[in-house]
């Protein structure tokens, strides 16, 4: 009978009693072996990793015997050094980095690999300069045809070590153990604890049974972290996090057009500092606009803080505006997804994922934009054609200051297409009368409102106050439910003539209609979720949005909220509505344009002076008629199987049109409602600027809006003018180029009932980033009509529940590297959406599905509250969210600095650069398994990391471990640390000196990630969530020998736990990779960007770290690794820095006269040093 699992593959295993190669000597346990209690019955597992021989050759390398390709060179040195056989070594990985070739093999008897002998080999300029190797000659070996049934040997692995089989591939292979070389079911099937979360390969005896080796592949730690270059919230709390929502932007948001990528670039946003927009598509000239990006600063982090004494124009601080903007747009897309701006509501989207609407359309953000100043604009075209922000600078202060930092400048912009959009259903072109664009503002500064509520009752709102240096902010009165605060009422309007002027009027009514909401409801700070308490006004707006017709009046758009309610909650908020709108003058009596003798007017029309010459253009939009009917909805008086069946025969019977002048343009279905739109049409051509729109539920028609006309005169159909003349025509009013989309002929109705053939020709201005319709008539080339998609501000804006830098500014941010991460951190093999899951990492609460999403489109704004419980869950989102950046900020930072896919890096798709694929990190955050810790397993490349990070109940409340960024690096690095050492097995530091070790380099990289100064301070790890300024190691990492007095020696009493040690190994390594730190920066100065391409001193020793451990043996001692760096710098530098690596070194007792496992202090260093 066939077995249902896999075949295992036999492993041969190295026992502690063998005969070396030559070249071992008997050296101290910790770095051959390691205890482990495992299971629930806590059981002593003991690993035995047989100790490495390493050498290093310096600059000129080793001469060489043989040539040919670097497997066979490594080969054949091998064999000359050891006096082994070619059969005898099994290659199993190895990459090339920065010059350097890595090679790594595996002993081979009776052609079985021994698991735990194995070799590697450096080569640079066809010489070797440097080796490792831990072979070996065993006494015994143990017959290689196995006697034990190998799914026996699956089941007493899960009963030694409490857990399950992971279904990973079994290999039969040799380890040595107990004198012999035995056979093992090495089962990498790995065994997964289900309640502990543990991660282990057993090597299980093929003969007996027994327990022959264990690798376990959780690193434990003492502590947790935040954002990438501050420790702890208390220092300075990334406010701006990614919750990305993956059942909003299911392939994330650095995905787009089927790749990931590592700049502020995805599928529903792409920021940028001022870049040329392309006018067909692709719309944007690809190459220049992303590396006009942000990239992420490591690996999938962007982490840039905004410096305000320095200007805008400070590479720092326009890393940080891009990042910022693209978060808040990443943000307001996911939030409002949930509300109801869908696909097929006509968002905005490169990949619309088969759900409807028109794709290829992703908001283009371009800050610092270079065509205006103390502004910011929204245009929005039609469907399928990507909006623009344009985000400019404010020259009002002493310092220039940038909206792209202050949120409510964003998020109004963004709003402008959201409600551009919605009314009209897709065309962009419904909020162009003077009135109807009012409104447009009003939504925008209430959207604004709605996401910076924090408190019950709802305080005072204003807008801009932070780019114009003024607490008053860019509006007349601060909204407000005071009207001594602010006066404005509906006959406002009679002086309110200006567009914002009028969406300040509009504004003062939502804020009103919130606050009485949330005095009824109470509020939320998490808009996304569908049970928030704000959910009630959220909702109504986006669905009035979609009620109300085209080019609305104050009086339609109030009618659509209304009308909304009964849809969504049967009416129960009627009489709320009302008396809110009542109060500021709009009650059941306010009519249509009596505000003032121009009233009507604005309803109809907007004038526009355009082009160089200050065209003065006047578009018309015939007036609308709106009517709702309440819960119950009219009548049908046929049964209709569609909804476009059914609201076109409503507007026929409604309106006394025929069906021929009837041309539905979109439609679609949301959670309640279906809506359908539809042009007006004559001579079987649409009429632009006639349309109707029909909402239905459960069968009956709940509203409906139409701005049908009986022309005086129609033109003829067929055109006299060509179509390139008109295409002039437009180009030469406006100075702006046609942008290639299809100029298509519609009738366009005047204010004096003509109706004029036209072509509708689409124009765009480089310099000033205008975007207009032109409809230019067919036979005689006058303009008859505009449509200016551009929504122009006063003001820009910053994270999203915070108004400014000054109140909260968040610093991580989206610096994804393009070369890190070429197609951003989502990909579409995830079918990835905006959440905290991508490429790289998928960091969430309890399970895979709990990631956080955007809080707006693209933006993953969740402030962290230190006064409420971690699980709450805006702190659930704050800490998922922040896990997920300092995750991938670390992929990419550390990808710059070698660990890339070849280097068997976390990656679930690598591009076809090499290494195993699918492996990305994940991340559970206030994981449930554990308390006041973290851990990381590294399983080998092709598996996926797992890093666990618990709570920390040393304080009231709680602090959660997520949150402080030097754990989460540290964390992270052990994934780094454990691949790079010994070719991607995640088997290499197993021992307790080098797992100790490995905790070492995970300190360091913390310190090295934090350092911000010079000379290098003092460092702490785990200082917040302790709430103890000294933290949780023995002694602050310092070079003052009073602060922290460890060496080399120190060694010789570290004999605690097991767990204990290795902790305390990780400090002193720790330590001396801090007085490298110090003295390399003494030496070459500092670079808080860690560019690689510098030789900054914190450059220099993270790739002499990175570079040392693809170097290293497998289990290496402090000597070894210690010789791995110095080699490093031969390689990389030819030997630069040498005296200054020894003089660190030796300063801790490692100098050149230390022994491995002979713990004493030894302070020498090279003569010529």
């Amino acid at each position: 009978m066939t077995s249902p699992f896999l075949l295992p593959a036999i492993t041969l295993l190295v026992a502690s009693s063998v005969i070396a190669i030559p070249g071992h000597s008997d050296i101290h346990h910790h770095h051959s072996h390691r205890v482990r209690n495992v299971g629930p019955s806590n059981t002593n597992l003991i690993s035995y990793h047989p100790p490495s021989v390493f050498k290093t050759f310096g600059v000129n390398g080793a001469g060489l015997s043989s040539t040919g390709t670097l497997e066979e060179v490594a080969k054949s040195f091998l064999c000359d050094q050891l006096g082994v056989t070619v059969d005898a070594l099994t290659r199993h990985a190895g990459h090339s980095n920065d010059g350097v070739s890595y090679e790594y093999f595996a002993q081979t008897i009776n052609g079985l690999i021994v698991a735990n002998a194995v070799a590697n080999v450096a080569i640079k300029d066809g010489k070797v300069v440097s080796y490792g190797a831990s072979l070996i000659k065993p006494k015994n070996v143990a017959t290689k045809e196995p006697t034990l049934n190998w799914e026996r040997a699956i089941l007493w692995a899960e009963e030694a070590v409490g857990g399950k089989w992971n279904q990973g591939p079994t290999k039969l292979q040799v380890r040595q153990s107990v004198n012999i070389c035995a056979f093992t079911k090495a089962l990498l099937r790995q065994y997964t604890g289900l309640k502990d979360n543990s991660w282990k390969q057993l090597y299980i005896d093929a003969h007996n049974g027994k327990v022959r080796n264990v690798v376990d592949f959780v690193a434990e730690h003492s502590y947790r972290v935040v954002p990438l270059n501050f420790q702890d919230p208390t220092q300075k709390y990334e406010i701006v996090h990614e919750p990305a929502d993956y059942s909003v932007s299911q392939s994330g948001w650095h995905y787009t057009r089927g790749k990931d990528t590592t700049q502020t670039s995805g599928n529903n946003a792409i920021v940028y500092k001022y870049c040329r927009p392309n006018l067909s598509p692709p719309y944007i000239d690809e190459l220049n606009c992303v590396n006009t990006t942000t990239q992420s600063s490591p690996d999938n982090n962007y982490e840039y803080p905004q410096n305000p004494d320095k200007e805008p124009t400070n590479d720092q601080n326009i890393n940080a505006a891009r990042v910022n903007a693209f978060y808040i747009v990443n943000a307001m897309h996911d939030i409002t997804y949930h509300y109801g701006f869908t696909e097929n509501a006509y968002n905005f989207q490169n990949d619309n994922f088969g759900k409807g609407g028109k794709g290829e359309d992703r908001i283009q953000v371009s800050v610092q934009d270079g065509s205006g100043a103390e502004n910011a604009n929204f245009a929005t075209p039609p469907d399928g054609q990507p909006g623009q922000m344009r985000m400019f600078l404010w020259v009002s202060t002493a310092l220039i200051r940038d909206s792209a930092l202050q949120n409510d400048i964003v998020v109004h912009e963004f709003t402008h297409g959201v409600s551009n959009r919605m009314t009209g259903g897709g065309t962009g072109g419904c909020l162009q009368a003077t009135e109807a664009s009012g409104l447009g503002e009003g939504w925008s500064d209430a959207m604004a409102d709605i996401t910076e509520v924090k408190t019950n009752p709802i305080p005072d709102f204003t807008t801009g106050s932070y780019v114009m240096n003024t607490k008053t902010g860019a509006r007349s009165y601060p909204y407000s439910t005071d009207k001594k605060t602010n006066p404005l009422t509906y006959s406002s309007l009679v002086t309110k003539k200006e567009v914002h002027q009028i969406g300040e009027v509009w504004a003062t009514m939502l804020h009103e209609l919130l606050a009485a909401l949330v005095e009824k409801y109470g509020f939320s700070d998490d808009l996304g979720s569908s049970s928030s308490e704000m959910k009630d006004y959220s909702h109504l707006m986006i669905d009035g949005f979609q009620l109300q017709p085209c080019n609305p009046t104050f009086i339609s758009a109030r009618d659509a909220i209304i009308q909304a309610d009964a849809c969504r909650y049967g009416g129960e908020n009627k009489c709320l509505i009302w008396k809110a709108f009542a109060k500021r003058g709009l009650g059941m009596g306010a009519k249509e344009g009596a505000h003032s003798h121009t009233g009507a007017r604005r309803h109809t029309h907007r004038s526009r002076s355009v082009g160089p010459n200050g065209v003065n253009l006047v578009s018309y939009h015939p007036p609308s008629v709106f009517e709702t009917y309440g819960i119950d909805g009219a009548g049908s008086t046929a049964s209709r199987p569609t909804p476009e069946e059914l609201a076109k025969s409503f507007l026929m019977e409604k309106l006394g049109v025929p069906a021929d002048s009837l041309s539905r343009h979109s439609g679609y279905t949301s959670d309640v409602v279906s809506y359908e739109y539809f042009y007006q049409v004559i001579n079987g051509i649409p009429i632009s600027n006639a349309v109707a729109n029909v909402a239905i539920k459960d069968g009956k028609v709940v509203s409906y809006g139409a701005s049908f006309i009986k022309p005086r005169n129609v033109a003829s159909r067929v055109p006299t003018l060509a179509l390139d003349r008109a295409i002039a025509l437009a180009e030469e009013i406006t100075s702006g180029k046609w942008n290639q989309q299809p100029a298509g002929l519609k009738y366009t109705l005047g204010d004096d009932g003509s109706c004029y053939l036209t072509y509708a020709v689409q124009v765009q201005g480089i310099s000033d980033g205008s975007w207009k319709q032109l409809f230019i008539d067919a036979h005689d080339g006058q303009v008859r009509n505009t449509v200016d998609f551009v929504a122009d501000a006063s003001y820009q804006v910053v994270p999203l529940d915070h108004q400014d830098p000054t109140q909260s500014y968040t610093i991580v941010k989206d610096p994804q590297d393009k070369v890190a991460s070429p197609h951003g951190w989502y990909s579409k093999s995830l079918l990835s959406k905006p959440d905290t899951s991508g490429n790289n990492v998928a960091s969430y609460k309890g399970s895979l599905l709990a990631t956080t999403s955007q809080s707006a489109s693209d933006q993953y704004h969740y402030p962290y509250d230190p006064n409420q419980e971690p699980d709450t869950q805006q702190n659930v989102n704050a800490a998922v969210v922040n896990a997920f950046y300092v995750v991938n900020a670390m992929h990419d930072l550390t990808y710059k600095f070698g660990f890339t896919e070849k280097a068997f890096n976390f990656q679930n798709d690598n591009f076809g650069k090499g290494g195993k694929e699918l492996d990305r990190v994940l991340v559970s955050v206030q994981d449930a398994s554990g308390m006041n810790n973290a851990n990381f397993a590294t399983p080998p490349d092709g598996a996926s990391g797992q890093m666990r990070m618990y709570l920390w109940d040393r304080t009231t409340p709680k602090r959660d471990g997520a949150l402080e960024n030097d754990i989460i690096v540290h964390e992270f690095t052990h994934g780094v640390s454990n691949r790079m050492t010994g070719g991607g097995t995640g088997d290499c530091l197993s021992t307790t000196e080098s797992g100790g070790m490995g905790e070492g380099w995970s300190d360091a990289m913390a310190d090295i990630t934090e350092a911000k100064t010079e000379p290098i301070p003092d460092f702490t790890l785990g200082s917040y969530v302790t709430n103890n300024p000294k933290g949780i190691r023995s002694y602050p990492y310092s070079t003052d020998m009073n602060v922290n007095p460890l060496t080399y020696s120190i060694l010789n009493t570290r004999n605690e736990d097991p767990v204990v040690v290795v902790h305390a190994i990780g400090e002193l390594w720790a330590l001396m990779l801090h007085e490298l730190l110090a003295a390399l920066v003494d030496k070459c100065g500092l670079d808080t960007k860690l560019d690689p391409s510098t030789e900054a001193g914190n450059s220099v020793l993270l790739h002499l770290m990175m570079d040392g451990l693809a170097t290293q043996p497998c289990n290496p001692t402090f000597i070894s690794a210690r010789d791995a760096i110095i080699q490093a710098d031969a390689n990389r530098y030819k030997g630069k820095y040498k005296c200054t690596i020894w003089k660190a070194f030796a300063k801790r007792g490692l100098g050149k006269n230390a022994k491995a496992g002979v713990y004493q202090d030894d302070n020498n260093v090279p003569y010529d040093c």
